[in-house]
């Protein structure tokens, strides 16, 4: 009777969480914000990087805030169109919360100091923190309602299509633009 020999194959090692954290942002890179780098010359390695010190929370990090990831790494790396776009792309809206919570001449003092702020220190200062786990926008109006003091505004979360703003009509009554 011939003896069964007993096989054992081996396993394929399996992916440390680093590599699947990276993997992650592979797919989201290409498929996200491919040529939103290639306008700012920022490398798929730079925002690996970026990431690795920022730490992202990795049960809330989808990659769905990719670009705004891009606009930081180009930020932080010295890039003044990537400072622009971050500026023109975002200023509104805080203006609008920093003059809610301290009146129209404090507030762009405040806001003023804020973006100093952010853009000071670069990779160890507070932009440098940014992970995308969430939008720039919502990120930026938490980081300068905490300034303030204040409890971050809900309405300004996650809106990713630019809004128009709301006037007032000649009586003082509030039209809102985008229901037109």
């Amino acid at each position: 009777m011939a003896k069964s020999r007993r096989v054992i194959l081996p396993t394929e090692p399996q992916p440390s969480a680093e590599d699947r954290g990276a993997s992650a942002v592979r797919r989201a890179f290409f498929a996200r914000a491919q040529t939103f780098a290639l306008r700012f010359g920022v490398s798929l390695d730079e925002v690996i990087e970026h990431l690795h010190f920022a730490q992202p929370d990795e049960s809330r990090w989808d990659g769905a805030w990719m670009e705004d990831v891009v606009m930081v790494v180009a930020t932080l790396r010295g890039d003044q169109h990537a400072w622009n776009e971050l500026t023109l792309t975002h200023h509104w809206r805080l203006r609008e919360l920093a003059h809610d919570a301290t009146g129209p001449m404090e507030g762009a003092l405040v806001l003023e100091r804020f973006m100093q702020s952010i853009r000071r220190n670069g990779p160890s200062g507070p932009l440098g923190e940014y992970d995308g786990s969430r939008s720039l926008a919502a990120w930026l109006a938490s980081r300068l309602a905490g300034h303030l003091g204040q409890r971050f505004p809900s309405g300004l979360d996650m809106e990713r299509k630019p809004r128009t703003l709301s006037i007032r009509s000649a009586d003082n009554v509030l039209l809102d633009r985008s229901a037109t």
